[in-house]
């Protein structure tokens, strides 16, 4: 069985790979996303939250330019906006749409199928793969969050083609059985599947909503941290394997035991929600988007129809010299 955590640190890996020498990571340093001396470490994906939070901003940032540039060159009406953000952050998604913001919609649907074609130039093309690739990474972190194995499924095998494409190839070539299997799991063996969806499949420690981890995350954040603690793990006699196996057995018995002392003293940690739908990261969040977009800006947009050279560190007007240049 895969875990959903290494899974999502080899996207990262992909999106580091992807967006290096792009001018992406200038972006975050010049916008103080990221520190200047993390570049290598971050194109590795290494400091999985950190490394996470920045690639949604950044290819965040890039899908509202591009949005931007299609509302200015089809002159939509603040109205029409106005009604598909009310529509976008309602709950109840069976609300009627006006015919005007169905047929806005259909429109932009169109837009994003020009830029991928390369309509809007290469560059515009490879930013907008980017963001889409982004965005099914946010898919699959959503299915482990809400432990939606079938979406997590499905959501594989367009992850098995990123994998194929940079090379790493045992996981494009297992993920596609992973992924079947995974779908065939209620008629094959329904209750391996109640299993998983128990909470085999992810896990909620905390009982926070929309906290959900994967079980190598699981795993990683509490066994393994607090095998490698000096004061509550075992390095300090690592080599004596029979006070290894002792102290592995009794792991599970000595959190039962920490569990029912809070319970009996009415000790109980305060149920929060998740730390990025806290209103302080939000506000966060949304200021350093706007500092990436306006870093961007002041660069070069990539979707500006006015623009027609796209390098990052100076403008060429002469037109006769620089048709399109990729984005460095």
């Amino acid at each position: 069985m895969f875990g959903s955590f290494h899974i999502e640190l080899n996207i990262l890996d992909i999106f580091g790979r992807l967006i290096e020498g792009s001018g992406g990571p200038f972006v975050l340093s010049e916008g103080k996303i990221r520190a200047p001396g993390s570049t290598v470490r971050f194109l590795k994906g290494k400091p999985y939250n950190r490394c996470r939070r920045a690639h949604i901003l950044l290819s965040t940032a890039f899908q509202g330019l591009h949005f931007e540039s299609f509302v200015k060159k089809f002159s939509i009406s603040k109205e029409i906006i106005d009604k598909i953000v009310f529509w976008a952050n309602s709950e109840q998604k069976q609300i009627e749409l006006d015919k005007d913001v169905k047929y806005t919609l259909a429109q932009y649907e169109i837009y994003v199928t020009d830029t991928l074609d390369g309509e809007l130039g290469k560059t515009g093309k490879f930013w907008m793969i980017y963001a889409r690739a982004v965005g099914l990474y946010k898919i699959l972190h959503r299915a482990v969050k809400i432990n939606d194995i079938v979406l997590f499924a499905y959501t594989l095998y367009e992850c098995a083609s990123l994998m194929f494409v940079f090379n790493h190839l045992n996981y494009a070539r297992w993920m596609v059985l992973y992924a079947l299997e995974l779908l065939s799991l209620h008629e094959q063996k329904p209750v391996v599947a109640h299993l998983l969806e128990s909470g085999g499949f992810s896990i909620n420690r905390k009982g926070k909503p929309f906290a959900n981890v994967g079980v190598d995350m699981a795993l990683e954040q509490t066994i393994n941290a607090e095998a490698k603690h000096r004061l509550k793990g075992f390095m300090a006699y690592a080599d004596i394997s029979s006070a290894v196996n002792r102290w592995l057995v009794t792991s599970s018995l000595r959190s039962q035991i920490v569990n029912g002392l809070l319970e009996i003293a009415d000790i109980q940690p305060p149920i929060e929600g998740n730390k990025e739908l806290r209103e302080k990261r939000i506000k966060k969040d949304t200021s350093d988007l706007d500092v990436i977009k306006n870093v961007i800006s002041q660069t070069v947009n990539p979707f500006d129809h006015d623009n027609k050279n796209h390098c990052i560190t100076f403008k060429l007007d002469n037109q006769s010299v620089v048709q399109e240049k990729p984005f460095y």
